[in-house]
């Protein structure tokens, strides 16, 4: 099984763009990451995927950084370093309530 990173990409991107603060956009990769052990995605290939996330974020970051405002990319990157960091990730997106 694989996770199509440029769809979910396409899917996540306009839900960042309207998001209103930080915790809008962390709820946002949560319900993806959660999309994702549903479908019964390894542990490795989720942390795969948020690595292409982090790297796809930081570079429209980098792009975009003086035409528009980047807020909500900057605070879904960071997030999703969080978790990329975090040893119990998979519990703590099964268990937050959302």
């Amino acid at each position: 099984m694989t996770i199509d990173l440029a769809y979910e990409i396409s899917e996540m991107t306009p839900d960042l763009r309207m998001a209103e603060g930080y915790l809008a956009c962390e709820k946002i990769i949560i319900q993806n990451v959660r999309k994702q052990l549903t479908r019964g995605c390894s542990d490795e290939l989720i942390l795969k995927f948020l690595q292409g996330l982090s790297d796809y974020y930081k570079s429209r970051i980098a792009e975009l950084q003086n035409m528009s405002d980047c807020t909500n990319y900057r605070f879904a990157e960071g997030f999703i370093n969080t978790l990329i960091k975090m040893p119990y990730w998979r519990s703590w997106i099964k268990t937050i309530n959302m």
